[in-house]
């Protein structure tokens, strides 16, 4: 069976907390930076996508994503995260989709590597290491199978 497993960093500028948080520094660099290269960590991960709106205010993701190595934009939906997903992991031909949220700038790509282990040698649809709390917030990591999510994307109402 062909894998092709995709790390897809869900961005966007605003938030209602805290707008911009995803290119505030941390550690010298934006937030976003520290997140692609704690997962390009990741043995398991083909490829990295970066999925942002088509808004005018995430312009400011796209043209910093451009400046990073081997991480691709993809540019969709603001409100609707599903299809944007989706499209994201149907144009890169993904068989396997890592969902990153880009304010998790704890991301652990040692658990990453696990779940990806996980669906794979179980021939599961979705794993998470969040559906009982036994993490921290900010470390939670999801793998689901491209079918699943297909599924998910044609059925999903809300």
């Amino acid at each position: 069976m062909h894998y092709k497993v995709g790390a897809i960093v869900q961005a966007r500028i605003l938030s209602s907390r805290l707008p911009g948080k995803v290119l505030l520094p941390i550690l010298g660099m934006p937030m976003l930076s520290l997140l692609l290269y704690r997962i390009k960590k990741a043995i398991l991960v083909d490829v990295i996508i970066v999925a942002t709106s088509n808004k005018k205010q995430d312009d400011l993701i796209a043209e910093h994503v451009k400046n990073e190595d081997n991480v691709i934009l993809y540019r969709g939906d603001e409100k609707d995260v599903l299809t944007r997903m989706f499209m994201a992991a149907k144009q890169n031909r993904l068989s396997h989709i890592l969902r990153v949220t880009a304010d998790n700038p704890f991301f652990d790509w040692e658990i990453a590597d696990q779940l990806i282990n996980m669906i794979k040698e179980n021939y599961y649809d979705y794993v998470s290491n969040n559906l009982v709390r036994t993490f921290p917030y900010g470390i939670d990591i999801e793998v689901i199978t491209y079918n699943a999510l297909e599924i998910a994307a044609d059925e999903a109402i809300s």
